[in-house]
């Protein structure tokens, strides 16, 4: 096996790096072995190079993604950080295996902790860099936190014919939240819903949200309209599947820790189920449930949806 920065010989004390060649230039170091260390220094640093580096792209499958190097290292080193293209867009709980050294766990971090990576958070072409965990066997995605008290990224994902979106485990530390989205429909003329979970886990249900909403939809405008007594806040109404269109917007959700009224303000545009007539809205809903929010939702009335999601979060 090649001797890697990662392993035991490798010394921060410049001293201490006397191991016998050429895992380190000892003391009266016979000639004929300098060559030895000097060819296993320069390995070790190329080595290190190409793995730090966006060098290779991935091979596997989107559920067991292989990374094949030139040389294998002896084991996987705690801390060690690998930068790699992501081949194709990743299912459910993805995982690394690195020169046959054992599949581990690719783990994103979200709402404060890392959490096994989802369906579609990892897409085709997309360079990323992920870290060694020793302590849980993982190989962690590496990124720049957000500026304290700035918007983070708690979820974004890609989705291929889903059933929902559902983002959960939101902490307690964020107190705003906005779900971005642009998605098309598997069925036409449909409805897209946005749902919270409250803080046991659960999502809501009952006569617990209304809204009011300034809506454009078949080339008629609608003032003042309200959707009272609903169990969702509805985003868009009537959409098309036709071709590639679909609704999108975003939605600001405020108070999120708050113990009652949570207002949403939204702004959705859409096609109507003729794939031909623009519709859009803004205005707000309210939610009037005694619990914070630890999640969300995001659905068709039927059918499917496909596109990207993004829920952000602020603790002020």
């Amino acid at each position: 096996m090649p001797n890697d920065m990662g392993d035991a010989a490798w010394s921060e004390t410049d001293a201490s790096n006397n191991n016998a060649a050429p895992a380190g230039w000892p003391d009266g170091q016979a000639p004929s072995t300098v060559k030895g260390s000097a060819r296993g220094m320069m390995g070790a640093l190329k080595r290190f190079w190409v793995r730090t580096n966006s060098t290779l792209t991935t091979a596997g499958t989107t559920t067991a993604y292989t990374l094949s190097y030139g040389a294998a290292e002896a084991t996987y080193y705690n801390g060690e950080e690998y930068s790699f293209v992501i081949n194709a867009t990743c299912g459910a709980s993805p995982t690394l295996n690195v020169n046959g050294g054992g599949a581990r766990a690719i783990r994103k971090f979200q709402a404060g902790a890392y959490v096994a990576g989802a369906a579609g958070d990892l897409v085709a072409n997309q360079p990323i860099r992920v870290r060694y965990n020793s302590s849980s066997l993982s190989f962690d995605i590496v990124g720049i936190p957000a500026a304290v008290g700035g918007w983070q990224t708690l979820g974004s994902r890609t989705l291929l014919a889903a059933s929902s979106y559902d983002l959960t485990g939101i902490a307690s530390t964020y107190n705003h939240i906005e779900v971005i989205y642009d998605l098309t429909f598997g069925t036409n003329n449909n409805n897209l819903y946005l749902q919270f979970y409250g803080a046991g886990g659960v999502i809501d249900g009952g006569a617990n949200y209304s809204v009011w909403m300034t809506a454009v939809n078949s080339s008629a405008v609608v003032v003042g309209q309200a959707f009272l007594s609903a169990s969702a806040i509805i985003l868009a109404t009537s959409v098309s599947n036709s071709a590639n269109v679909g609704a999108s917007g975003q939605c600001n959700i405020q108070n999120i820790q708050g113990a009652k009224f949570k207002q949403a303000n939204f702004q959705s545009q859409w096609l109507d189920q003729a794939g031909v007539v623009a519709g859009g809205a803004s205005g707000h809903g309210t939610r009037n449930v005694a619990e914070r929010i630890t999640g969300v939702r995001l659905q068709a009335l039927t059918g499917t949806i496909s596109g990207r999601v993004t829920v952000m979060g602020t603790p002020s």
